[in-house]
């Protein structure tokens, strides 16, 4: 008799209320009176778990959720940002002080590898992405068949999408399939895109005010190289030309996140074309 009661109590709905975690969401189906259970992870619910929930004729139930205003698509190692608490990190450091203590490209080197890079990794790290500085010669006619007043983030855009038809090795739908395979290809892509971005962008400028479009130099660091690509023969004196390199790299620095897709090139090419419009607005103009 006592054994009986204890397998009762172990089923009984005292038992059965506990044994639900608390990360979790409890839904009945008031068609067919079904109850379920969906795990909550990281704030969020899983969509496909809503496909548990079949209506009377068998169909499945789907979110809907226009403009995604109120859904997760991925979960982020890199950044965490609450815009509500103006909190933006990268891998754990926040965002002011990499603004203030790093560069465009030591900052570049946390998203990547996860960690801040040493002397020699940085070293290292930006001779390998200025050596890929230069953008295909393939690419100019491209920016020069754009209207002087086209929008940055539609060129910038194009043009790199463009350079998947001149590096097919980097497109797994032609022949990249070694991208997945081998990380000495991948970072020699990576090289590529954070190397020509900026000239790329530093020639939409001087072709969208009229000037002849001068290539990158090897032999400066990334915003340095920007700055001077972009206005030189505009700027009288280097103390201008230098204080304009350093706005930058904390600018730029701050849209590293968003400038791993195509986006937020775009956005650095804004910051570009206002030169006389304060930095902390670039990028949304």
């Amino acid at each position: 008799m006592q054994r009986l009661s204890q397998v009762n109590a172990h089923f009984g709905p005292t038992a059965a209320a506990g044994a639900l975690t608390k990360d979790s969401l409890s839904v009945k189906d008031n068609r067919t009176g079904k109850e379920y259970t969906l795990a909550i992870k990281d704030g969020a619910i899983n969509a496909t778990d809503l496909s548990k929930i079949k209506s009377p004729a068998g169909a499945v139930t789907r979110s809907y959720d226009p403009a995604y205003m109120n859904t997760v698509n991925c979960i982020s190692r890199i950044s965490f940002i609450n815009g509500e608490k103006g909190i933006l990190e990268y891998r754990g450091y926040p965002i002011e002080q990499l603004a203030e203590k790093s560069n465009f490209l030591e900052t570049t080197f946390l998203l990547i590898n996860g960690e801040l890079p040493t002397p020699k990794q940085l070293q290292s790290f930006t001779k390998k992405v200025m050596k890929n500085s230069a953008y295909h010669d393939g690419l100019e006619p491209f920016i020069k068949a754009f209207r002087h007043d086209a929008h940055p983030m539609a060129m910038m855009s194009t043009l790199m999408a463009a350079m998947s038809s001149f590096y097919p090795e980097a497109n797994p739908a032609y022949v990249g399939a070694n991208i997945y395979k081998t990380r000495q290809e991948r970072n020699k892509h990576i090289y590529r895109v954070i190397g020509s971005a900026p000239a790329i962008a530093a020639a939409c400028y001087r072709h969208r005010i009229g000037k002849p479009i001068i290539p990158p130099k090897e032999d400066l660091t990334a915003l340095p190289d920007i700055a001077t690509t972009s206005y030189e023969s505009l700027m009288t004196t280097s103390n201008v030309l230098t204080i304009y390199s350093v706005a930058t790299n904390s600018e730029y620095a701050m849209m590293l996140d968003a400038a791993l897709p195509t986006t937020g090139v775009a956005s650095m090419a804004n910051c570009m074309m206002e030169p006389g419009k304060t930095t902390y607005l670039c990028g949304a103009l």
